[in-house]
């Protein structure tokens, strides 16, 4: 499933913003204090950024995936499963 061009458009928008607040205080000199707050971003943010950018590039300025990597399920056996349907099967609909 693909983004629509409006997303690509709000994620590459978001990516410049992250580079120049990270790259503001070699162009401008001023404090890491006074560039957050003109980008209304917190200061650790902007070593985050800073050093995900050191590493990954402009690669590490996207938002990582918040999905878990794994997830463990409890399994449900096969008599628990009968027995679950038995019991919508025969029971009366509380309407």
């Amino acid at each position: 499933m693909g983004y629509t061009s409006a997303v690509r458009k709000c994620i590459h928008i978001e990516i410049e913003r992250r580079y120049n607040l990270i790259h503001d205080k070699a162009w401008t000199g001023e404090t890491v204090s006074i560039i957050c707050k003109r980008y209304g971003a917190s200061r650790k943010s902007y070593y985050k950024w800073k050093n995900r950018y050191k590493e990954k590039g402009i690669d590490g300025l996207s938002d990582l995936s918040r999905r878990p990597h794994n997830i463990k399920y409890k399994k449900v056996t096969s008599e628990i499963q009968e027995t679950i349907l038995d019991l919508r099967l025969t029971k009366e609909i509380w309407m």
